[in-house]
């Protein structure tokens, strides 16, 4: 009995250590998108809103939802030529530092364009106020 019990611990703490870092709130990410080329930028997640910067300069905000390891992205304002009424759905995946970003639906083909369908990003630190 003993041993069911420890297996089941081991299961429930894995469980919410996998929902804990598969939070994106409060996260930044580098990497690059084609704009029309290839730019460096990074992705901020605050609570709801989610900044594309290059260079210190924001190119895009966006108000995101998440749900579980979903989410559903729509432009506030920004360059790029999607209206703001184009929601963007990906999956994402955080394993260790990089965060894998997988398109599976955008009402904005030159978003998909630009960020593609299986996108990688690599974790940028936060700066502290």
């Amino acid at each position: 009995m003993k041993p069911v019990v420890f297996l089941i611990l081991i299961f429930f703490s894995g469980s919410l250590m996998a929902q804990t870092d598969s939070t994106i709130v409060n996260t930044s990410w580098k990497g690059i998108i084609y704009i029309p080329s290839a730019t460096e930028v990074v992705f901020t997640f605050s609570k709801d809103t989610l900044k594309l910067a290059t260079d210190g300069a924001v190119l895009e905000l966006m108000t995101y939802e998440q749900k579980g390891n979903r989410l559903q992205i729509k432009k506030v304002e920004g360059f790029s030529p999607c209206d703001n009424t184009a929601i963007w759905g990906c999956d994402f995946i955080i394993k260790e530092n990089e965060l894998f970003l997988n398109t599976i639906s955008d009402d904005c083909g030159a978003r998909t364009q630009s960020v593609g369908e299986n996108a990688v990003f690599t974790r940028n630190k936060l700066k502290q106020n």
